[in-house]
């Protein structure tokens, strides 16, 4: 996300798809970049980090706010998980998933995701 050609390929495909919800994983934005980042996310739309837990960003989960109102269930370093209620009543928990590489790391992350559900 730190070329600027990438940020287009979000642009271009946020217009020709046009999803309502977008989790970008592996970011590798440092927070004092992410605003020029989400220069390129068009206007109506929030998202949430978890720099609070990495450095990069390493999980950003994107929403159209006129469609989806979001609250987060859990975050760490290795997820985002978000319960999203639509205007039509459609309510869903979503995880948003950056996994380590490390088998220690990986055993911490299901069991956060046992406690969610």
């Amino acid at each position: 996300m730190n070329k600027k050609e990438r940020r287009q390929d979000v642009k271009d495909h946020i217009h020709k798809l046009k999803p309502s919800i977008i989790g970008l994983v592996e970011t590798k934005v440092k927070p004092h970049k992410a605003k020029r980042i989400l220069n390129c996310i068009p206007p109506g739309w929030g998202y949430t980090n978890n720099y609070a837990f990495s450095n990069e960003g390493r999980i950003w989960v994107l929403r159209y706010m006129h469609i989806w109102k979001c609250s987060i269930i859990n975050l760490s370093s290795q997820q985002i998980t978000i319960e999203a209620k639509n205007n039509g009543g459609l309510e869903i928990v979503l995880s948003f998933i950056f996994r380590e590489n490390w088998r220690s790391q990986r055993y911490v992350l299901l069991s956060e995701l046992q406690q969610i559900h």
